[in-house]
């Protein structure tokens, strides 16, 4: 796998080697610096390197790995973003739950007094009733 067709999944599982180190980059600046004084013009000025293709490769490596961190940063917001979504959707639904809690405690409240009332008027339905036997207005 050459590392410089390396896609963000090849990432996750594979280091890519550098294809050069620091300390021979050093090396190879400073040679060059030496060559190039040596071979400095009449006035002292200092001729321009140019840069191999393998010093040009990191630079090109870290621009690739640049622009991945740019595309990760922004897919962290993303998903940062969804997750305040979700979280805000939670909290509307713990919101709801508790309101449809306080309704059925209101409808328990609501019914044991229906019950309680249906007793009541069934108790003095019964009542009426033996009242009327008792004074002999109703015949059964």
């Amino acid at each position: 796998m050459d590392g410089s067709f390396l896609q963000a999944s090849d990432l996750k599982s594979v280091k890519s080697p550098q294809s050069v180190s620091a300390k021979k980059r050093r090396d190879l600046v400073d040679a060059a610096k030496m060559s190039t004084s040596d071979s400095n013009g009449e006035n002292g000025s200092v001729a321009p390197l140019s840069l191999s293709g393998a010093e040009n490769k990191p630079k090109d490596e870290v621009a690739m790995l640049r622009e991945q961190i740019d595309d990760l940063q922004k897919k962290l917001l993303e998903k940062e973003e969804a997750l305040r979504c979700a979280q805000s959707s939670v909290n509307e639904m713990n919101a709801a739950y508790a309101t449809i809690d306080e309704l059925r405690r209101q409808v328990a409240e609501k019914e044991a007094l229906i019950r309680s009332t249906n007793s009541q008027l069934h108790d003095a339905k019964v009542s009426c009733c033996q009242l009327l036997i008792d004074s002999d207005l109703l015949v059964l």
